[in-house]
């Protein structure tokens, strides 16, 4: 109760004032791909963006700190988590679904003012939970439910008109930059013209 207390603060004292605008958005859309990966080896994050208004095209990959993780798999600090419904290895599809939201997150903090203000955004993610979290700005785990608050907050103050989608893993452009970038995907962003 106290979370939800603290955002409807947040969110009243910042949220502007209602428009409704009955022309037609003369502004092009901007684009975005976001994914997230999680491994022994690697926990990263990604994201593809499309600027239809410059013709620009932006990747950003990142690696999870470690230490978010640890923090997420604690049972101190996380009694919530339910081992029965966690696969195989314990913590696998928790933390997928929470670092694909953070994906989401980080595109919210890399390009928010620059690119995103006042502008019309199509997200696509491939992951179901995320997107659940993200179109409803709630959910039952509450690491999810924190990063779902915070995009509806950041969303609301850039004065973002988001659509989020759904787009199959194999569809999803921001699948290579959540692994790592190697020399061909290098290549490959340098080819396109693609900004990283």
């Amino acid at each position: 109760m106290t979370h939800m207390k603290d955002f409807f603060q947040e969110l009243l004292t910042n949220l502007p004032p209602l428009e409704f605008c009955f022309r037609k958005y003369t502004r092009a859309k901007v684009i975005v791909y976001s994914d997230a990966s999680f491994s022994l080896i690697r926990s990263g994050l990604g994201f593809v963006v499309i600027d239809q208004e410059s013709g620009k095209r932006f990747v950003s990959a990142a690696e999870c700190p470690p230490w978010l993780l640890a923090i997420w798999s604690s049972i101190d600090r996380a009694p919530w988590l339910l081992h029965d419904d966690l696969r195989h290895d314990g913590k696998q599809q928790q933390h997928i679904n929470t670092l694909e939201l953070l994906a989401l997150m980080a595109v919210m903090w890399t390009c928010g003012e620059q690119i995103l203000k006042d502008r019309h955004v199509l997200f696509f993610i491939d992951n179901t939970v995320a997107l659940s979290a993200a179109v409803s700005g709630c959910a039952k785990s509450p690491h999810l439910a924190a990063l779902s608050n915070t995009l509806h907050l950041s969303l609301a103050c850039l004065k973002c008109q988001p659509w989020f989608e759904w787009v199959p893993s194999d569809a999803n452009p921001a699948d290579i930059p959540s692994r790592g970038c190697g020399e061909d995907e290098r290549a490959f962003y340098d080819r396109h013209g693609i900004l990283q």
